[in-house]
């Protein structure tokens, strides 16, 4: 479903002429992404090596770590390239009626269609917040539970992670 409602939201884009803006945000997020997860993958990386050894169940753990923190990334960057994107789309509804050069049925129709997707986007992100909040709090129990064990450094990627999910969510509540 999100690949659909980003397709749809790229052809919008298109058709608006903001494809270009939208690139640039999209650019600057992902490169925003691919850095947090790059941090967060060197330090459980840095942590396995340095900290706990390399027998198996470490290595098996970080496979794990960078796999899933690839994949809520990945997730919350999706998000964001979509909210972004319908944020960008609203404001330019704005456009037509600055230059008072309304055409009523033109604008009904795309509002429907930014209706439609904005419907689809909702649905994907109650979805996305629901397993990133979870993953926030259980992350932030179990780092809880660490620091009182003393194990700050151990636990430092998984807080990372869980300070991270959150900021995902930001682009689709400014939008709504």
């Amino acid at each position: 479903m999100q690949r659909e409602t980003t397709e749809i939201l790229a052809v919008l884009m298109q058709d608006q002429g903001l494809s270009a803006a939208w690139g640039r945000t999209t650019g600057r997020d992902a490169t925003v992404a691919v850095v947090i997860w790059l941090v967060l993958a060197m330090s459980r990386i840095l942590q396995t090596v340095l900290l706990d050894g390399r027998n198996y169940a470490s290595i098996i753990s970080l496979v794990c770590f960078v796999a899933s923190s690839a994949v809520l990334t990945s997730a919350g960057f999706l998000q964001m390239l979509t909210w972004r994107g319908l944020a960008l789309k609203i404001q330019s509804f704005i456009q037509p009626f600055l230059n008072e050069e309304v055409n009523c049925q033109a604008v009904k129709t795309r509002w429907r269609v930014m209706g439609s997707c904005m419907h689809q986007a909702s649905q994907t992100f109650q979805v996305v917040s629901t397993v990133m909040g979870m993953t926030t709090v259980l992350g932030s129990v179990a780092f809880s539970y660490d620091l009182q064990q003393s194990l700050l450094l151990t636990s430092l990627p998984g807080f990372l992670l869980c300070l991270l999910m959150p900021a995902f969510l930001l682009p689709a509540a400014l939008a709504s």
